[in-house]
């Protein structure tokens, strides 16, 4: 099992770069009508809904909801973070299993790479994945799904909550997901990108 420890406010610094970076991106793409960041709205809070993108799809406009998940480590680790639970002592369920959004932007910022995941889909491939693994081989699972928490401190050093979730290999999952058939999509440089409608995992949604 691994564990961090990181500041609140690094962590909220990081996410609110990775959002305004997805933003920008979202509003170059032709397609994309509106973007509303709705990231301080309580019913979207509930939701882990970040954004709401509207899009001129074929069949007319359509609004598509976003969660976005900012790794400032995953260029050195090689891993996904999957966050399970947010908060420890409260047995709160983490973002990742809870978001209701549409799709799930899963972004590298230090390599300016994008996942586009469809979220349920995502979701049920994660747990039913590890339920086979830890039925199978409970070794196999522990090494392909590394525990891993976060403590996440104050500015002056303090204790604030622990999140725990699971680091799973970025090849794995992409190579898990296309064997299940569950589309995504992998954009190398975002900044560069001018997103078509088949790069949003519309049809999983």
């Amino acid at each position: 099992m691994r564990s961090e420890s990181e500041t609140f406010d690094t962590r909220n610094k990081d996410a609110k770069e990775a959002s305004r970076r997805v933003e920008e991106f979202l509003r170059s793409c032709v397609k994309v009508i509106n973007v509303e960041n709705v990231e301080n709205v309580r019913e979207y809070q509930n939701q882990d809904i970040d954004l709401l993108c509207t899009l001129e799809a074929r069949s007319g406009r359509a609004i598509v909801s976003i969660e976005i998940k900012g790794d400032t480590k995953a260029h050195q680790t090689g891993n996904f973070f999957f966050e399970t639970i947010s908060n420890a002592s409260l047995k709160t369920q983490g973002c990742f299993l809870k978001s209701q959004a549409d799709l799930l932007f899963y972004y590298l910022m230090e390599k300016d790479c994008l996942y586009i995941f469809p979220t349920k889909k995502v979701q049920y491939w994660f747990v039913m994945t590890q339920e086979q693994l830890s039925a199978e081989s409970p070794e196999q699972y522990e090494k392909i799904f590394q525990l891993k928490k976060t403590h996440t401190v104050n500015a002056a050093g303090g204790y604030q909550h622990t999140t725990i979730g699971r680091c799973v290999s970025i090849e794995y999952t992409k190579n898990s997901l296309s064997e299940s058939k569950i589309p995504f999509k992998e954009i190398e440089e975002m900044g560069r990108w001018r997103c078509n409608l088949e790069d949003f995992c519309l049809e999983a949604i």
